[in-house]
Formats: C-alpha cells, structure tokens, sequence
C-alpha cells in the first residue's frame, strides 16, 4: 500500500522579503493550505486586524493541531523570530 508523505512547508525570510507573494504561487501550485496568523486576523476583523491578535494566534494553534491531526500538506509563513516553528517540527 503506497502512503502518501505530508509536507510542510515554511515560507521563512525577514519582513518585506516576499514570503507573501511566494506562498501565493506555492499555495496554487501545490494547492496547499495556508495557515497564517494575519490572514485568520483578517478573518475575525476585516477592518481591525490589529485588534485581535490573541484571538488569530489561539485559532492559528487550534487549526495547527487539526492538520497535523488530519495528516495535511500545509504552508506556514514565518520570519523564524521565534521558537514556535522548532517546537511545530520537534513535535512531529
């Protein structure tokens, strides 16, 4: 029986690099999902983004585990400022 490898993909580079524009092409392409924490902003409020940073970040979390859950190939983007990537990649 031939299994299917999940991916996942991070989209890393500094504020303004193009990691934006890059995730665009890769997601058609690969027909990914995208998993990204301003973009769930957007989601709560449109027009607030900034409003709801903890809001976006326990949802970005929340549907984190999901799709390691379920097995899927998805894309992050991240300026890798942080440990949160390490520790996605040390748990899986």
């Amino acid at each position: 029986m031939h299994y299917k490898d999940k991916v996942l993909y991070i989209i890393a580079g500094a504020n303004g690099s193009g990691k934006s524009t890059l995730a665009e092409v890769l997601l058609k392409e690969k027909n990914l999902v995208f998993l990204n924490a301003d973009e769930i902003a957007k989601e709560i409020a449109p027009n607030a983004i900034n409003s709801v940073p903890i809001s976006a970040g326990k949802e970005y979390f929340k549907r984190l585990a999901l799709y390691f859950r379920d097995d899927l190939s998805f894309a992050v983007e991240s300026t890798l400022s942080g440990c949160s990537i390490m520790v996605m990649i040390m748990l899986r």
